[in-house]
């Protein structure tokens, strides 16, 4: 087995060595910056910067940090409510959801007991899920009055959430219990769980709804799980001695083409997959401690946050 693991460390390392080496653009921003939101309506693109407890506004258009937003705490997760031009980022050490008016990049509300790592927020009802990361239940944000509506019981540890807002269904990862809970957002209820392989432990998670498939990382495991969004039934499952050593993020970059893995293992790449053969494309270099990706599907952008070196990558 340690053979094995070895083997596999090497054969990852030799797919970053040889692959694509991107030219994008750099943009500084704050300390550490892990996760990023897009908003295609105003061009905005939203960094949370751990470490400097902060997030960073970049205008799409020139690529530039046109205002930084304070927080009295380090951000983690964060989303954006494109139409109400609302950003919602999670504070996890003091359990709070901070409220960021877009129009003006100030702090309007925080929401406190809440605790999630990551979260998403469903446009169409106005609705964030926030998952308690420590705890066993999603909290259910009204983006009208700023209120919890709701506390959902999940699995154990849940970590990520996707949403689609045309069924009105909200995927979210139980990271201790290996599950993912997809609940019915009429009603508050899980009226389903996907059991993924034993021992695993999911945490991020996209949805490509033309596909209607998950893609869910599990670092711990080394494994990108690719999962029927109705059925439940793995798909497809890629990682440990092919392609990963540390994916954490996924972000869908052509619906129904091509999903990108963020990986800040020894490898520090981005590897593409395939939706139509299911297999690992050639891994992108040039990155440094990538985490969180954001894709602008109107300007085609490419946003990642390096959290080693505090700059943003952008291409093409």
């Amino acid at each position: 087995m340690k053979c094995l693991a070895r083997f596999a460390l090497l054969l990852t390392s030799a797919l970053c060595l040889t692959g694509t080496l991107f030219a994008a653009t750099t943009i500084p921003v704050g300390t550490s910056p892990t996760y990023l939101a897009v908003n295609s309506t105003t061009d905005r693109i939203y960094v949370s910067n751990l470490n400097s407890n902060s997030v960073s506004v970049i205008d799409g258009n020139s690529n530039t940090v046109v205002a930084t937003v304070p927080l009295s705490a380090s951000p983690s997760g964060i989303d954006v409510n494109p139409t109400t031009n609302m950003i919602y980022v999670a504070t996890f050490l003091t359990g709070d959801v901070v409220v960021i008016d877009g129009s003006s990049n100030t702090v309007v509300t925080t929401i406190t007991g809440v605790g999630a790592l990551l979260l998403a927020v469903d446009a169409a009802t106005n609705l964030i899920y926030a998952p308690h990361f420590l705890s066993t239940n999603v909290s259910v944000i009204d983006g009208a009055s700023n209120t919890i509506v709701a506390s959902i019981p999940v699995g154990n540890g849940p970590a990520g959430a996707a949403v689609n807002s045309v069924a009105n269904l909200i995927y979210v990862t139980n990271n201790s219990s290996g599950t993912i809970s997809v609940i019915d957002g009429s009603t508050n209820t899980v009226i389903n769980t996907f059991s993924l392989l034993p021992f695993a432990t999911p945490t991020a998670l996209a949805l490509d709804t033309k596909s209607n498939r998950l893609y869910v990382t599990d670092g711990q495991n080394r494994v990108v799980y690719v999962v029927n969004a109705s059925t439940g039934k793995m798909v497809f499952l890629k990682g440990g001695n092919v392609a990963f050593t540390q994916p954490v993020y996924a972000a869908v970059l052509q619906p129904g083409k091509t999903v990108l893995i963020s990986d800040d293992g020894t490898d520090n790449c981005l590897f593409p997959i395939s939706e139509t053969t299911n297999k690992v494309g050639t891994a992108l270099k040039g990155f440094d401690g990538p985490i969180g990706i954001a894709v602008n599907q109107v300007t085609h952008k490419v946003y990642v946050a390096n959290n080693a070196n505090n700059t943003v990558s952008v291409f093409p």
